[in-house]
């Protein structure tokens, strides 16, 4: 879902979980796991958030998404708030003026639509992810 509000990266973090706590379970459908700030985890993905993104601006705004920097340090180590695995990177090239209080991502930074660190405090819109869990049915 994409967020046109602008927010810092942790109150739309904190926005994104309060939408998803208003969901129910489809019960025996899926298990409903919480909402965050989007994770991404292929390049197929990306495209979808960035496909949603232009249709609800006409365009490519800089967008939070729920990367973020837990050692906040030189040494980068990049987390999704949700949890899941940080297997998929489109991050622009690192700038050297890059301070090290940079430590959340955005999407569509530069003409390539790439990812970019940026201070927190930044106030963009936003896109949330929901998590779901299949549950198998057993047939008799």
């Amino acid at each position: 879902m994409f967020v046109k509000t602008t927010r810092s990266w942790p109150e739309a973090e904190r926005n994104c979980v309060s939408l998803g706590d208003k969901l129910v379970s489809v019960p025996n459908v899926v298990k409903y796991l919480g909402a965050n700030l989007a994770s991404v985890h292929s390049f197929a993905e990306e495209q979808f958030l960035q496909m949603m993104v232009l249709v609800n601006t006409g365009g490519f705004p800089l967008t939070w998404i729920g990367g973020f920097d837990a050692v906040q340090s030189k040494d980068r180590r990049w987390l999704w708030s949700d949890g899941s695995n940080f297997d998929h990177r489109n991050l622009a090239k690192v700038r050297p003026d890059a301070g090290a209080g940079e430590t959340c991502i955005h999407m569509n930074f530069g003409g390539q639509q790439r990812w970019n660190n940026a201070l927190c405090v930044r106030s963009l819109p936003s896109v949330c992810s929901l998590r779901l869990l299949p549950l198998r049915q057993t047939i008799h």
